[in-house]
This record gives C-alpha cells, sequence and structure tokens, in this order.
C-alpha cells in the first residue's frame, strides 16, 4: 500500500470562540478550549481517518503540549515520525472563532522550526508514495530552506507531490514572486480562494487556477462553502458543491479538505471520488470546534 507522507507543521491550537464582534483593546465574552492542531498535522490526521497510510514528520518540544500532539496524531492512526528538542517549546496558535464560524489565526512557530531535509529518511522515499508538505513551512525563514530542500529530495526520487500554501497575507509578507519559485514543478497545489488570488493577482478563480497551472500540473481550488474546483494541465475542469451545513468553526477546515482529498486519490487516482472526499471531510470538520476528526 502506498504510503502518504505529509510533512511540516504540528502545533497546539487555543481557540477562542467569542460570541460578539471583537473590538480593539477591550473585552469580548467568549469560550476558550485547547485542541491538537497544525495545517500539515491536521491533513495528515484526517487523511488516516480517511483510510490512507499516513506517515507525519514535524518537529515538536519535550514539552507536554509535545506529549499531547504526538498522542493527538497516533491515536487516529498516523506514523508520527516527531523529531523533538528541549531547547524550544512545542509550536502554538491562537484561534479567534466569530460567531459566524470564520477564523483568525496567530501562530508561533516554536518547534516547527526544527525540519531539516535529513528527516525525509530513505523507507518513505519509496515509488507510489506521495508527498505533501504544508505552505507554512516555506512561509516560516526558520524553516524555509528545510522545504525547499524537503520538496527537492521527494521529487528526486519520482514521488508524487502536493502543496497547499497555507496563507495569503503570510504569502504577501514572504514574497509572490519568491512563493511561486519556492513551489514551481509541483504535483497538486490546493490553495484557497484568498491564496490563488494573492498567487496570481485575479479574482475570477477559473483564471486563477489556469495561471497557476504554470508551476503545478492540477490545481485544487478550496472554495469553503462553495465547494472545491479543479483543473488541470490537460484542460479538464471539475467543481463540486459543498452541502449545506451549520458551520461553528471553521479552523481546519481546508486542512482536512487536502487530507480528504489525497486519501481517496492516493487510493484512486480519481479526481471526482477525490474531490467528493476532500469537500465530505471539510464539511465534517466545520461542525465542531477544532481542526481534526472526532472518532
Amino acid at each position: 500500500m502506498s504510503k502518504l507522507v505529509i510533512v511540516g507543521d504540528v502545533m497546539v491550537d487555543i481557540t477562542a470562540v467569542i460570541s460578539s464582534t471583537l473590538n480593539y483593546a477591550t473585552d469580548a465574552p467568549g469560550k476558550i478550549s485547547q485542541q491538537p492542531g497544525g495545517a500539515a498535522a491536521n491533513s495528515a490526521a484526517w487523511a488516516a481517518a480517511t483510510g490512507a497510510d499516513t506517515v507525519f514528520v514535524g518537529g515538536i518540544g519535550e514539552d507536554d503540549a509535545g506529549i499531547a500532539a504526538r498522542k493527538a496524531l497516533t491515536d487516529l492512526g498516523v506514523d508520527a515520525r516527531l523529531v523533538s528538542s528541549s531547547s524550544v517549546s512545542t509550536g502554538s496558535c491562537i484561534c479567534i472563532v466569530d460567531p459566524s464560524g470564520e477564523r483568525t489565526m496567530i501562530p508561533d512557530q516554536g518547534a516547527n522550526s526544527l525540519l531539516s531535509v535529513d528527516h525525509l529518511t530513505d523507507d518513505l522515499l519509496q515509488p507510489g508514495n506521495h508527498f505533501h508538505i504544508s505552505g507554512y513551512t516555506y512561509l516560516q525563514p526558520t524553516s524555509r530552506t528545510a522545504a525547499i530542500e524537503l520538496l527537492a529530495k521527494a521529487k528526486a526520487h519520482g514521488l508524487t507531490t502536493s502543496i497547499d500554501p497555507s496563507s495569503a497575507s503570510m504569502i504577501e509578507l514572504a514574497g509572490v514572486a519568491e512563493m511561486r519559485s519556492w513551489i514551481n514543478g509541483v504535483d497538486i497545489l490546493f490553495p484557497n480562494a484568498d491564496e490563488a488570488k494573492v498567487l496570481t493577482g485575479t479574482d475570477d478563480m477559473t483564471q486563477a487556477a489556469m495561471q497557476l497551472l504554470k508551476i503545478a500540473k492540477t490545481v485544487v481550488v478550496k472554495l469553503g462553502a462553495a465547494g472545491a474546483m479543479q483543473v488541470s494541465a490537460a484542460g479538464e475542469v471539475l467543481k463540486l458543491e459543498a452541502p449545506v451545513v451549520t458551520a461553528v468553526d471553521a479552523t481546519g477546515a481546508g486542512d482536512a479538505f487536502v487530507g480528504g482529498y489525497l486519501a481517496t486519490w492516493l487510493k484512486t487516482h480519481d479526481s471526482l471520488a477525490a474531490l467528493k472526499s476532500g469537500i465530505a471531510a471539510g464539511s465534517e470538520c466545520v461542525q465542531h470546534i477544532g481542526a481534526r476528526p472526532i472518532r
């Protein structure tokens, strides 16, 4: 069975669900909780829950949060290959969720800076395996070199590859041209609408996806409540709507989509089935607090 190898950020999420508009420099009533997170780790969790033989490669601190992060992954069946250090804390992220379910995130990379190309070991570089990496790994200067080298290593060994750009605002900070050059040649690119717009300069998602075919063989645009769209180098365009659900927390919905999509695609290489699987995972994710599947 082919393995899905996911590399990137693993976090502890501190979620604050507020019951009114967040007003600067004053109070906002809310409910605060803690969950496992990290875009790449979330995708690994959803992929494993969807049936993929999933390996996650990332970095944690030698602290309680790191112990919890490892357990949260292994409990869902993920083979967690986590490098650790006592000199840095496990990454964390404050997630502010407004009454509509939309989220704003404040990440602290922490031990995610530990990643290196050496962590992608020979046993993971087997024919038929797929390599996925989160964009956050490129967008943080301390892990950028590792991200570039990890993708190159996976390509050199013949693995198919994919990237989730992760953050429109951080792409702008890092530089659009730079980001496009770092991820050029990937097999599947998973931007959301905001990321696709930033990477191309157009808010027409069909045109944006077509433009992104210059740097990726297949582009899958995550459209939130509107579903998802896929375009391929062969000119095929697929678009599926998402079911109507009551969203309470959008945190991790895109990560869930990626995990669900890749799990099905790796098994079937059926794009339509993969889109359906991704949308199903994303739709399930938004219906509860937190970014991981509830099993």
